[in-house]
């Protein structure tokens, strides 16, 4: 069993988030978490959404990815495929989370809860 500070990969599903997707909290996270990947998974918005996303990867590009579905297939779907590109991308992560885009549930809190689960 293995508790430690594993690499963690983080999906979150955004459609039309532009006006709400907290970019500043995003960017500040990851300049203090280097071991976190987000993948930005954007549902077809019609929205500035994808134009924001680009935005915060050019804080972290190393780190912050952007999986574009071409048309809206709801949060399961998002988050489904991003999950997917974690993988087809081979993304170097122990384990994976997801949160809602307007960070209902912190960053700081995600990181914390996934300290205590298991590494498969």
């Amino acid at each position: 069993m293995k508790f430690m500070d594993d690499n963690l990969a983080i999906v979150v599903p955004c459609y039309n988030e532009f006006e709400r997707l907290p970019k500043d909290e995003f960017i500040s996270f990851m300049k203090k978490n280097t071991r976190c990947k987000i993948v930005f998974s954007d549902d077809g918005s019609k929205d500035n959404t994808l134009q924001l996303l680009k935005e915060i990867k050019e804080s972290c590009p190393q780190r912050i990815f952007i999986n574009v579905l071409e048309s809206n297939g709801g949060k399961a779907a998002a988050v489904r495929s991003g999950v997917l590109y974690c993988y087809k991308h081979n993304l170097d992560f122990d384990k994976i989370a997801f949160l809602d885009s307007d960070l209902a549930t912190s960053l700081k809190a995600c990181v914390k809860v996934s300290k205590h689960i298991k590494k498969i």
